[in-house]
């Protein structure tokens, strides 16, 4: 039994206090239900876990979320508690704080929640526990400046953005164009 090469990384992350919150999600297989309980086991505090099957109902995952303050796991659950139809704003506020996620990023999602197409961008970097995050393609240079102040590495995190319906990887090479520009 071996976890995945991403769920190690979340896990270093957050016991190296990298991050403030994590999401793992297991499949609920044998191995997936031996790995979650083995997390469980070890971060008993602040965590809440629910089960979620596909559209299908044929295959259901296990999603793990821990927090080391509890008024994280207090929003979370606050935020849980609300459905999406008519509290879309809040909820997403609420998701964000919960997670620790930039205030520019937060603002940005609850902008683009009422738009019928933006143009927008996430960012990935797992080493640090970042699973993604979804910002408005004019705030790229904001993403850059709180890497710098989150002493995030540049190298290992992934960009990509949302074109003409599809999700692209942005290569390494326009990254650092606008990474040097002004």
């Amino acid at each position: 039994m071996k976890l995945s090469k991403i769920h190690r990384k979340m896990i270093l992350a957050f016991a190296l206090k990298r991050r403030k919150s994590m999401i793992l999600v297991f499949e609920n297989s044998f191995w997936g239900r031996i790995k979650f309980s083995i997390i469980r086991a070890v971060f008993r505090k602040n965590i809440h876990f629910h089960s979620f099957w596909n559209k299908s109902r044929t295959h259901s995952k296990t999603q793990i979320f821990l927090f080391r303050k509890i008024e994280n796991l207090e929003k979370y659950l606050e935020a849980e508690s609300l459905s999406w139809y008519g509290n879309e704003r809040e909820k997403s506020i609420l998701l964000g704080e919960a997670l620790n996620y930039p205030e520019f990023a937060i603002q940005d999602f609850v902008k683009m929640l009422n738009e019928e197409n933006p143009q927008k961008m996430s960012f990935k970097n797992f080493d640090f526990g970042y699973d993604g995050f979804v910002f408005r393609v004019e705030n790229f240079r904001k993403v850059l400046d709180w890497l710098k102040s989150q002493e995030v590495p540049f190298k290992k995190s992934h960009f990509r953005v949302f074109e003409n319906g599809k999700w692209r990887d942005l290569s390494q090479g326009k990254i650092e164009r606008v990474k040097y520009e002004n």
